[in-house]
């Protein structure tokens, strides 16, 4: 059986090694395997976490302490919420994130920081705060940027920004929930401006077949999107429609991705804006027309679209489809094109 961690500690506190001694022996107790194997089991007390803690903070430049302690810390916080409170009330975020800053070239360290912040923001308005106060959203989209030909990096990156991202429902509209949903508009707004959407985008373009990075950057962006209609405007301006659509038909067997995906096509037919900035974007792609065209023919047919809809951009999507009928194009779009017409001079008529 393996000696309490706080034992093990106070051992080679009590002996009279050198600076240089105790940091080897305490770079051997971090890489020893079944050291981690103990972080994770049932029997972790918080002694783990002030020690590890204590270790980084003392041995900033050690990689491998360093690099292990985060990764301890990270198995450590999935096993309750007490310890999240720990490491947090220990200055840990604060501590992992200068790891993660530090070490941004080594792809461990960006692993197991990464995975760990996103442990800690998981559904907690706090501790997210607390992250972007430390810069960690700038921290961790440094270290996509380093790593983003490492699949293992970029879904636990992507985590990140999912769970910092995330739109929480107020109990209210006093003061204090006002700041709240300000404070999370800005960090997505924050992930934007830091070139995080881009990365989220070109994720799901270069690596579209890969559920595990696809599940993290779809779920990132519908939050980012649902969240801010500016970004949604900047994803569906770069072509962002085209690589939801993709991701419908290769995932279609998934159930989370293609609700995912619905929900952001859903979320463009009911804003009249961003359909016709849509429909403009992609004035010769037939997935793209196809698709919109079907779904509006549909919408107009069960009154989803309220008059005033008919009155104001009937006549804008009219006109796309008259260029698109004027053009010869695939059978299907042609199809489509017509429905849409006839439904929409249908409804300007009654």
């Amino acid at each position: 059986d393996m000696l309490h961690v706080g034992a093990i500690f106070e051992q080679l506190a009590s002996r009279n090694d050198s600076e240089s001694e105790r940091e080897r022996q305490i770079t051997m107790v971090f890489e020893d395997v079944s050291f981690h194997e103990y972080a994770r089991c049932r029997a972790a007390d918080d002694t783990i976490v002030s020690n590890i803690l204590h270790s980084m903070e003392l041995y900033p430049n050690n990689k491998a302490i360093q690099c292990s302690g985060a990764g301890i810390l990270w198995k450590v916080s999935l096993y309750s919420q007490e310890f999240k409170d720990k490491i947090v009330f220990l200055d840990g975020v604060r501590i992992v994130l200068e790891c993660l800053k530090r070490y941004v070239q080594c792809q461990d360290c960006c692993l197991h920081g990464c995975w760990l912040i996103s442990s800690l923001a998981y559904k907690s308005y706090t501790r997210c705060e607390l992250i972007a106060q430390y810069k960690g959203i700038e921290i961790v989209i440094d270290a996509l940027k380093v790593h983003k030909e490492r699949f293992d990096v970029l879904e636990a990156g992507f985590s990140v920004l999912k769970n910092v991202s995330l739109k929480r429902e107020l109990a209210g509209v006093d003061t204090s929930e006002m700041v709240i949903a300000s404070e999370e508009s800005q960090r997505r707004m924050l992930i934007d401006s830091s070139g995080g959407v881009v990365m989220l985008l070109d994720a799901i373009r270069k690596h579209g077949e890969k559920k595990v990075i696809v599940k993290q950057a779809m779920s990132a962006l519908c939050y980012l999107c649902i969240g801010e209609e500016d970004i949604f405007e900047k994803v569906t301006e770069q072509g962002g429609v085209i690589e939801l659509l993709n991701i419908k038909e290769i995932h279609s067997a998934n159930k989370t991705l293609s609700r995912q995906c619905h929900l952001l096509l859903g979320h463009i037919l009911n804003n009249s804006n961003l359909l016709l900035q849509v429909l403009k974007v992609h004035p010769e792609h037939p997935a793209v027309l196809t698709y919109f065209y079907e779904m509006i023919a549909r919408n107009l047919e069960t009154d989803k679209f309220d008059g005033e809809w008919r009155n104001q951009y009937g006549m804008q999507v009219l006109q796309t489809v008259e260029v698109v009928l004027s053009k010869p194009s695939c059978n299907s779009l042609k199809t489509c094109a017509q429905l849409c017409k006839d439904a929409i001079q249908k409804k300007l008529s009654e």
